[in-house]
């Protein structure tokens, strides 16, 4: 009976037991899964759920994540397709503006040539070929290629636009202007590295220099031109003191011929060419003397030479425009082209003004050089004037 009540006692707490896990494993209400990170207790609990439920689950889950992504992403494409239509509308103003100011330019060019006169300009670009200097060239440039990118994004704002807002990279364009060319050239450059990097991991080479010339990239190149330069100046180094120890004297990197050599060489012109700076400044009673203007001219002067004739060039040029510019104001006056506007209206008044100033002033010296006439004939003589006057009178 014992034995029988023992067993009995132990099947009750092992069916209290199994009830427990069973309520806690299927009848617990479980919290849903979110993108936030799971609790300790979240985890466990889910490793007892029926795979049923956890796949539904998942399923559900994956289905709102791609929801959220397309709707993400139809929401810059439109965005992008928005702003290559901003684009399109900002490049045809712009083109517009630019085709106009260029038929003028070139009306009044044809007309300056009727007259036998020469146009007027206000941009160092707009110079004659013979009158255009390094900033007008450099200018030229600048426009060409801006003009050129301005093309190429406005095909590519139109590509986007007809592809209702896909993302278009310049190098997928043709023809697309520079910003094409600098990305062709940018993948290219770092594809080269990654095969050839690639290549010396499967070939087990230690150096990019050791590859092949077909196979070698930048890295390969720069290491190659570094090692050859640092060679270089190792055998020449070599090379005097073999030199010093047969003649049993120094001899100086200039004495052989590399790359020392040569630096020693420019530094060595530079110090005599002051030294002489220096005698010539004694001779000249302690006035500076510039190293273009030194007996001997070094490196220094040679650099002054050419910033001085850069600096001239440049402001022949820059007086040539500001003559020009002036004439281009005489003969384009607001006041005289459209009075009514307001640089017209600004114009006119300032002469105006200044016209006003000018005879006010005038008129006040009229005024003063009557009374100081008055005041020499009125003013009282001395004794000894007084005197000589009436001796000659008499």
């Amino acid at each position: 009976m014992k034995i029988f009540l023992t067993y009995y006692s132990i099947s009750l707490a092992l069916l209290n037991v199994y009830h427990n896990i069973f309520h806690t494993c299927v009848a617990f209400p479980f919290p849903v899964r979110t993108f936030e990170s799971w609790s300790h207790l979240e985890k466990e609990s889910n490793l007892y759920r029926p795979r049923t439920i956890r796949n539904n689950k998942a399923e559900e889950e994956d289905d709102k994540i791609a929801i959220y992504v397309n709707d993400k992403v139809e929401f810059f494409k439109s965005l992008l397709r928005k702003l290559a239509m901003l684009s399109l509308e900002d490049y045809k103003w712009r083109a517009d503006k630019y085709k106009s100011n260029e038929a003028d330019r070139m009306m009044e060019e044809s007309i300056a040539r009727i007259q036998g006169k020469e146009a007027s300009y206000y941009r160092p670009m707009d110079a004659g070929e013979e009158k255009r200097g390094p900033l007008g060239r450099a200018e030229r440039n600048a426009v060409t290629w801006l003009n050129s990118v301005i093309e190429g994004e406005a095909k590519r704002a139109r590509m986007i636009k007809e592809s209702d807002g896909s993302l278009v990279r310049p190098m997928d364009t043709n023809n697309g202007g520079p910003l094409a060319d600098l990305e062709n050239q940018a993948v290219s450059f770092l594809k080269k590295i990654a095969d050839s990097e690639s290549e010396r991991f499967l070939l087990g080479k230690l150096r990019p220099m050791d590859l092949d010339d077909s196979k070698r990239s930048f890295l390969g190149e720069a290491e190659a031109m570094v090692v050859s330069t640092v060679n270089d100046i190792a055998e020449s180094e070599k090379k005097r003191i073999r030199l010093s120890r047969n003649l049993g004297a120094t001899v100086r990197p200039i004495d052989v011929p590399g790359l020392l050599g040569e630096m020693e060489k420019t530094i060595q012109d530079i110090i005599v060419s002051e030294q002489q700076r220096y005698k010539d400044r004694k001779g000249n009673q302690g006035k500076m003397v510039r190293p273009m203007d030194a007996t001997k001219i070094g490196p220094l002067g040679k650099a002054e030479l050419d910033a001085i004739q850069a600096i001239d060039t440049l402001k022949i040029e820059e007086q040539e425009r500001l003559k020009s510019i002036l004439r281009f104001l005489g003969e384009n006056r607001p006041m005289e082209q459209n009075k009514q506007s307001l640089p017209g209206l600004t114009e006119t008044f300032f002469v105006f003004l200044f016209q006003l100033i000018s005879r006010l002033f005038s008129d006040v010296k009229e005024l003063l050089e009557p009374e100081q006439v008055l005041q020499d004939h009125t003013r009282p003589q001395s004794l000894e004037e007084s005197i000589k006057n009436k001796d000659g009178t008499t």
